[in-house]
């Protein structure tokens, strides 16, 4: 690896696409760097750079570009192939084709100019959720964190955390970085964006998610979820999981009480889904890119 390479990944963030791809390519980051990877991380919107920690710019050429967002990077990555950099983009579907192509779930046929790599072995998961001993639940399963994404993009949080409540559960709505604070109540706690949301999901009994990067974390942590998908993309990996019998249900409609039998059944299976490992796996596809 040449020293002065460097690798750069571009993001993108917003309430329409939610906050997952930042969040994740954060991660990313942080990752390559320990591993002595240089690294520049910049948001492809002003949306997104504003939720990106600062940090002291690389000189010189980046040798890779990452690319994560599900939408508006085609000319980017044809600018950046004609800048003769190697470009690897994260769960893309678009036109434009990369030389790397590494995807959680094909939702669509799959491309790339060299290789993909596809499955929920990619999936990142944080240091902040990979550090955390999964926590043993209690018989009770009454305490309940409704975290649906950063954006909350179908506005269900309220309603299924006010469903909850009337059925006796204790109940924490947090909201994700990309929603208005904008709403009391006191029938259930309501946190905006906490530090230590890592400790908060896994101290709960069970959880309402979305089926982006907040369900991964429960799937990872033995977390029996329920998942309310906000895209058709959402729904396709909830549905995959719910025929692994690894989440409670889907589907704002269909949740209702369950059973001690489910949530530990849900517990177990959802954990072998993913083993934490997907940090790893891209490290060792971008140092031999290197």
């Amino acid at each position: 690896m040449n020293e002065k390479s460097f690798v750069e990944i571009f993001c993108d963030g917003n309430p329409i696409i939610g906050f997952g791809h930042i969040r994740r390519s954060i991660a990313l980051a942080n990752f390559l760097t320990k591993q002595n990877i240089f690294v520049k991380l910049s948001g492809l919107s002003e949306d997104a750079t504003k939720y990106l920690p600062q940090s002291d710019y690389v000189t010189g050429k980046a040798q890779i570009c990452i690319f994560d967002s599900m939408i508006g990077i085609d000319s980017r990555i044809a600018e950046a192939k004609k800048k003769g950099k190697i470009t690897v983009t994260l769960d893309w579907f678009g036109d434009t084709v990369a030389d790397i192509n590494i995807v959680v779930f094909p939702h669509q046929e799959v491309k790339a100019l060299k290789m993909s790599y596809v499955g929920f072995e990619n999936i990142i998961i944080r240091d902040e959720i990979l550090s955390l001993k999964p926590k043993k639940k209690n018989t009770g399963w009454q305490n309940v964190i409704v975290s649906i994404g950063g954006a909350d993009l179908l506005k269900q949080s309220y309603q299924v955390a006010e469903f909850l409540c009337n059925r006796d559960f204790k109940v924490t709505v947090v909201q994700g970085p990309l929603t208005n604070p904008n709403l009391t109540t006191k029938s259930f706690h309501v946190l905006h964006n906490p530090d230590n949301f890592p400790e908060i999901l896994n101290s709960c009994d069970w959880a309402v998610t979305n089926g982006g990067g907040c369900l991964f974390e429960t799937l990872f942590l033995g977390i029996p979820s329920f998942v309310l998908p906000q895209t058709p993309f959402e729904w396709r990996i909830a549905n995959f999981a719910a025929k692994k019998n690894a989440i409670l249900g889907a589907g704002i409609e269909n949740i209702r009480d369950f059973s001690n039998e489910e949530f530990e059944v849900v517990s177990k299976n959802g954990m072998n889904l993913i083993d934490g490992q997907g940090l790893r796996r891209i490290y060792n596809i971008i140092k031999e890119l290197l």
